[in-house]
This record gives structure tokens, C-alpha cells and sequence, in this order.
């Protein structure tokens, strides 16, 4: 189900860390066309003083900030990276292919896994 996210942050300090991290919550918006009033789906602590509150109501359906965008599905090429200087003289490095403006480019080094 498609949700609306709100990130409300710079809250109350929170006296679980002691004073060292402030209150945070995130409030997920979700269209239900047979909810008249709107109603509070769940709300949970998803890290210390971190929250998640998701709303369900008619109100938000027509919002245009609601709508759903479709995103193109781009293919993804992995390139090895070599420590080679005359490595794959004749490829293009990641930086001076041509992209769509919805791309963006992830850099994945080895030792994040």
C-alpha cells in the first residue's frame, strides 16, 4: 500500500539516552477511501526514541503530494573495478556514461559486505 512519509525530527530531548538524542517521528500517511475520519493504523518505536505512526484516511487520497509517481525500471550494469592503469582502456568509467535523469549511481565497495 502506497504511504505519504512525513519526518518530523528535532522533538523533545529524549531522557532514554540522556539527554543526547532528541525525539524523532515519522508519520506515514495511507489513502483508504472507506476510512470517513481517519484512524491510527499502528504506531511503534522503531529505535530509541525514533517512531512510526501510520494514519489511514480518506482525506489524504486526492493530495497531490499523495499521488504516485511511476519510476522508470532501469537496468543495472555492474562494472569491476580494477587496480590495473591499463585496464579496459576501451570502457567508459561509470562517471562518463550517459544516464537518465532518475538514475543515480551507487557505489558499492567490498568491504560493505
Amino acid at each position: 500500500m502506497a504511504t505519504f512519509p512525513r519526518l518530523y525530527v528535532d522533538g523533545d530531548l529524549c531522557d532514554l539516552t540522556r539527554g543526547e538524542k532528541r525525539r524523532a517521528i515519522e508519520i506515514q500517511h495511507r489513502c483508504n477511501k472507506n476510512e470517513n475520519w481517519g484512524r491510527i493504523v499502528s504506531i511503534a518505536e522503531v529505535q530509541r526514541c525514533s517512531y512510526l505512526l501510520v494514519l489511514e484516511s480518506q482525506k489524504v487520497c486526492d493530495h497531490p503530494c499523495f499521488q504516485c509517481k511511476q519510476m522508470p525500471i532501469l537496468p543495472i550494469d555492474c562494472i569491476q573495478e580494477s587496480n590495473s592503469k591499463d585496464a579496459s582502456k576501451n570502457s567508459q568509467s561509470v562517471e562518463d556514461q550517459e544516464l537518465p535523469k532518475e538514475a543515480e549511481i551507487l557505489y558499492v565497495t567490498p568491504d560493505l559486505f
